[in-house]
């Protein structure tokens, strides 16, 4: 099977036209040169002289029938005319077929259907491969470019709002660290003992709760859906681009595609449920405590209504009667111990079930995945605590930014007429956008636009070959 293409076959096939239309225009001519050779023979001169007497004769036989008398002189004037007109007939036969013999040695162009070459397609030929180079060219500008040495730890991104997502970590490690001490600063509050120290305990740890409602509802905001970034086709090819430049001689990673790991975050996130586990223990130490007190109260008042109807058939002033009369007092006193027991595990109880609210809200939303999202604010705070790890062999000493523009590819099509091959000569180019921060300071590293070039030219027919422009 040929492997011509559709146009390269087609060139061919006018070619092949032109060339039969040129043999077909030379059989011609070589038929015009012999019949001219014939009207210069001796034959042909011969006859032509006989016709011409044949003519004069005639002429003058019809001068005698109608009775003319015609004078020397005039017939001498008549018969150079009539030999004048005859020279002049002989001699633009002549120059007729000298100028069809001509006519057929030169192909006659305006009949020759010419050859056209159609390019079709919404892209110009070759757009995609000059496209791919010019990219890689763009590219390894950019590896150039970069200041990296084999220490450093690379995140490549796409996304320019570097900023917003590591606001998510904060908050997240914010909000954990709250609530997390908020637990464990009211679990020892938590005393029947200390029920007004508690009591006055009760506003912060309410507002470390309410701190942390303000930065897990802002996840939720228009401005916040950060996932709402959609990495084109071009910026995915030069981010792979760039990084295949990097990997020989660094650590690199791509932003969206690696996997989430434990550390810093996930190890808050446990402390805090361990807390609310504790929290959950002590809260029902507190309920037992207070149903207790509730039934001692309970038992204390029916003792009491039992002495005091005792007490209501004695004498006032017998020994029995002031016998009761103590005992009373001091079931009152244990009635009134276990109402305020009661009430200050009630209080604990309230605050601490409220505080175990906080935090299952707050864990609920921590690993809910927006309305138009794609990752939950716990995800982004795990991929973003690499840039402040203390650990430096994991932490990122570098962020860079890739972004690649749609590029353009020009073609210059040269539609040669006849046999000529056509020209063809299309150029690709296309930028790159980058900047790099150092992760300890925020400075930018480096920044800049490369641009690559790609161009392939030559003739239809030929073998095209693609290179890279300077």
């Amino acid at each position: 099977m040929s492997d011509k293409t559709p146009a390269e076959r087609k060139a061919e096939a006018e070619a092949r036209q032109a060339e039969a239309a040129a043999r077909k225009a030379e059989l011609a001519a070589l038929k015009a040169e012999k019949e001219q050779a014939e009207w210069e023979s001796e034959l042909a001169r011969q006859s032509r002289d006989a016709e011409h007497r044949k003519s004069i004769a005639e002429a003058e036989d019809k001068a005698r029938e109608a009775g003319q008398t015609l004078s020397d002189e005039l017939t001498e004037q008549k018969l150079e005319a009539e030999a004048k007109k005859a020279i002049a007939e002989a001699d633009k036969a002549v120059f007729d077929a000298e100028h069809a013999q001509v006519s057929t040695l030169i192909p006659d162009f305006s009949k020759i259907e010419t050859g056209e070459t159609t390019v079709k397609g919404e892209t110009p030929a070759f757009a995609s491969q000059l496209g791919r180079m010019a990219l890689e060219q763009a590219a390894k500008k950019v590896v150039g470019q970069l200041e990296i040495s084999e220490d450093d730890r690379v995140l490549i991104t796409t996304d320019p709002d570097l900023a917003s997502t590591d606001v998510v970590h904060l908050e997240v490690v914010t909000g954990l660290d709250a609530l997390t001490k908020a637990a464990n600063d009211l679990l020892p509050l938590a005393e029947p003992d200390q029920a007004r120290a508690f009591a006055l305990a009760a506003s912060p740890i309410l507002a470390a709760i309410a701190s942390a409602a303000p930065g897990l509802l802002s996840l939720f905001s228009a401005n916040r859906t950060l996932s709402s970034f959609t990495m084109t086709a071009d910026s995915k090819a030069a981010v792979a681009a760039v990084a295949a430049g990097l990997i020989p001689t660094t650590k690199v990673q791509i932003d969206d595609f690696r996997v989430v790991q434990g550390g810093q975050v996930g190890d808050k996130e446990r402390a805090l449920r361990e807390a609310r586990s504790m929290l959950v223990e002590r809260k029902l130490e507190l309920e037992q405590e207070k149903a207790q007190a509730n039934k001692t109260m309970k038992t204390a008042l029916q003792e009491i209504a039992e002495l005091k109807k005792r007490l209501a058939g004695l004498e006032q002033d017998c020994s029995e009667a002031e016998s009761l009369r103590n005992d009373i007092g001091e079931l009152q006193k244990a009635v009134d111990s276990s109402k305020e027991s009661a009430a200050d595990a009630s209080v604990a109880v309230s605050l601490v079930s409220e505080l175990i609210t906080g935090i299952d809200t707050y864990l609920g939303s921590l690993h809910t995945i927006p309305a138009g999202g794609k990752r939950s604010p716990f995800a982004t705070a795990v991929l973003r605590q690499q840039l402040h790890s203390d650990d430096d062999a994991k932490r990122f000493s570098k962020v860079l930014f890739i972004e690649a523009s749609a590029g353009s590819v020009d073609q210059l099509l040269n539609d040669r007429p006849l046999w000529f091959k056509d020209k063809l000569h299309s150029i690709g180019s296309i930028s790159i956008t980058y900047w790099m921060i150092d992760t300890a300071t925020s400075n930018i590293v480096n920044s800049g636009v490369a641009s690559g070039m790609a161009q392939i030219r030559g003739k239809i027919g030929d073998r095209l070959r693609p290179d890279t422009a300077p």
